[in-house]
């Protein structure tokens, strides 16, 4: 045993990368290795197959130290990760130091760290690689909104009280506040502390939110670290690298999840995929969340981002020091944009309705002498075809593109909007609604059109 110790501590992690660089390195002979380094891994693809080696690295909630730790974290990697792709995670393999002092994958000699092995995925199916194609298939994306939600449906439960819950959103977006403050330079932090505020905001005001996606259950052992280059399209998608050294990261809403994952997709410049994936997975799942926490969730997630983004600049040697500032931007933007909101969207309506009512008698007779015998439904969805699907979701199989607006079919679902409140809320727009001036015609149409999408129609 101490041989093997002695043996460990000899053999340094440029010499493994050296050696596992080189093609005579492997039983099955490749014409080439390709060599990619990562915050926390050296990997190693040949023709056919892919070998990971940690570093040996420790830090908060992690500790790969010793050959032992990086054992036990190679099998819990392939446990976790056969969940999502099990023909995908071949096993373990131990690095050996033969007699020459050679060393050797899987030798006879003393086991000096251990790899995972895994089949490689072809490069053209990952989905990184089909956004920046631009190839990608609203199929693809049902098939793995499918088997996302049949693996969240079956994930493994833990009861966590609320405040520890709570406690995780507020412990992420603090550490990246500090670190984007101290890391990021004057403009990225104080665009951290602006996102952070409206995070730590909502997680105070609308706790009510996020701890009734606990009360219900939905939060379940999931992947961890849902991105595009993590995601093999096809008949069944496979999905590699989850988050197996955190269990405490991994304990997860679906939809923190999903909407984590469409915020990167969005970064990518394919936005229109999140709406597709969402949707898919709500029908499947029976789950109807208020499109606030979806947001909430997107912004939470950038931040997250941004504060990996810049955490790459304490690495040594730093890998593209320019890449990563600008990177943290990106994700900055992305939260910024989030627009996260602390309103309880039911209590707005009613004020908003209020207003509606009591100006509806007025609005309704200044109206009234130039409208027409009858309104069209079909010029009314022809109008919102133009004017309202950038943010909204105009018919029952459309989610609003900014998961902070109502779709159309909810906002007629309110028992508070009729002819006359919806004539005044168009009148009155919100926030973020483009100044649109209607026609007294138009007006009529587009009323018509949403108040045809009632339950009762």
């Amino acid at each position: 045993m101490s041989d093997q110790r002695s043996a460990q501590h000899e053999i340094g992690i440029d010499r493994k990368v050296a050696f596992l660089g080189s093609p005579a390195a492997y039983p099955e002979q490749p014409s080439r290795v390709e060599r990619v380094e990562t915050h926390f891994s050296w990997v190693f693809l040949t023709d056919r197959y892919v070998y990971k080696l940690k570093k040996p690295l420790c830090g908060e909630g992690f500790d790969f130290s010793s050959a032992d730790a990086r054992r036990r974290n190679a099998e819990e990697e392939v446990r976790l990760n056969r969940r999502l792709a099990l023909d995908v995670y071949i096993g373990i393999v131990p690095l050996t130091l033969e007699r020459g002092c050679d060393l050797a994958i899987a030798g006879a000699g003393i086991i000096v760290d251990w790899l995972v092995e895994m089949v490689r995925l072809p490069a053209e199916r990952m989905l990184d690689n089909r956004l920046a194609r631009g190839d990608w298939r609203c199929a693809d994306i049902n098939a793995l909104a499918d088997r996302l939600a049949r693996f969240f449906a079956t994930a493994r439960h833990m009861n966590i009280t609320p405040t520890v819950y709570l406690d995780r959103f507020r412990a992420e977006c603090g550490d990246s506040r500090v670190a984007l403050q101290s890391g990021g330079g004057p403009a990225l932090g104080h665009s951290a502390q602006c996102v952070g505020r409206r995070v730590e905001a909502f997680i105070d005001r609308r706790k009510d939110l996020l701890l009734q996606r606990l009360i219900d259950g939905r939060v379940v052992e999931g992947h961890g670290d849902l991105r595009p280059e993590h995601i093999c399209l096809g008949p069944i998608p496979q999905v590699i690298d989850c988050l197996e050294f955190r269990a405490d990261l991994r304990f997860l809403d679906p939809l923190e999840e999903l909407a984590f994952l469409t915020m990167e997709c969005d970064r990518m410049g394919a936005r229109s995929i999140g709406p597709v994936l969402v949707r898919h997975y709500r029908l499947k799942m029976h789950d109807t969340p208020p499109p606030v926490l979806i947001t909430f969730y997107r912004g939470i997630g950038a931040l997250i981002r941004a504060r990996i983004a810049i955490l790459h600049l304490r690495e040594s040697p730093v890998r593209d020091p320019a890449k990563w500032p600008r990177r943290a931007a990106e994700y900055l933007a992305i939260a910024t944009r989030a627009n996260i909101s602390t309103v309880d969207p039911g209590a707005l309506m009613s004020k908003r309705t209020a207003i509606c009512v009591g100006l509806a008698a007025i609005l309704w007779t200044a109206l009234a002498p130039g409208s027409r015998v009858s309104a069209d439904p079909v010029a009314g969805q022809i109008l919102a075809d133009k004017w309202c699907v950038e943010c909204h979701g105009i018919r029952a199989d459309r989610l609003s593109p900014n998961f902070a607006a109502s779709t159309f079919p909810e906002l007629a679902a309110e028992p508070s909007i009729t002819e006359y409140s919806l004539r005044a809320l168009l009148r009155s727009p919100h926030e973020t609604m483009p100044h649109i001036t209607f026609t007294p015609d138009q007006m009529d149409d587009i009323v018509d059109y949403i108040m045809s999408l009632k339950p009762h129609h």
